[in-house]
């Protein structure tokens, strides 16, 4: 009977807190390193950025940790604004975004955090001040044209204005 409460057995508080104490440090720690992670651009980010990002709008604060929001949302914010995984982590946040078991508070989470990566993208975050003049966003809008995929493809030489659309309801 001794050993087993010497053996970390469930009596006495020092083993009940440890844990939780341990996993809250894991959690800070975490959430402090993973910005700096996601600028290293690892090589296995863009497998399971997506599945960190998800995970991070739906975590809640039950260690009640000092600046938890803040954190979370610049961790979310670094994964989305990775450069090998921005689109993997922005498809997976718009799945979630429309998902059903997606709160108000997540759907607003994940929202800010798309407005702030698309800043920050754009190299107009809100950190830095706005002193960009015309003729500078319009070099930086030519510079990145080439990286930005086409949404729609090209027309064809074959396809005629005189073709009629089989679909006439446009999306929404």
């Amino acid at each position: 009977a001794d050993s087993d409460r010497q053996g970390g057995g469930d009596e006495g508080g020092r083993e009940r807190d440890e844990p939780t104490y341990v996993g809250m440090r894991r959690i800070q720690q975490t959430l402090q390193a993973l910005p700096a992670i996601c600028a290293k651009s690892e090589a296995d980010l863009p497998y399971i950025a997506p599945r960190i990002a998800t995970r991070l709008v739906h975590m809640s604060d039950k260690y009640e940790l000092p600046e938890f929001e803040h954190m979370r949302t610049e961790c979310v914010c670094a994964l989305l604004c990775a450069h090998s995984c921005t689109h993997a982590v922005a498809g997976a946040l718009c799945r979630e975004l429309y998902g059903e078991g997606c709160g108000l508070n997540q759907r607003s989470l994940v929202l800010d955090c798309m407005a702030h990566a698309a800043r920050e993208l754009s190299g107009r975050s809100k950190s830095k001040p706005k002193t960009d003049t015309h003729a500078q966003t319009q070099a930086q809008t030519h510079t990145q044209v080439d990286r930005v995929p086409a949404r729609v493809p090209a027309a064809t030489p074959t396809e005629t204005k005189t073709d009629t659309p089989t679909d006439t309801h446009t999306r929404t």
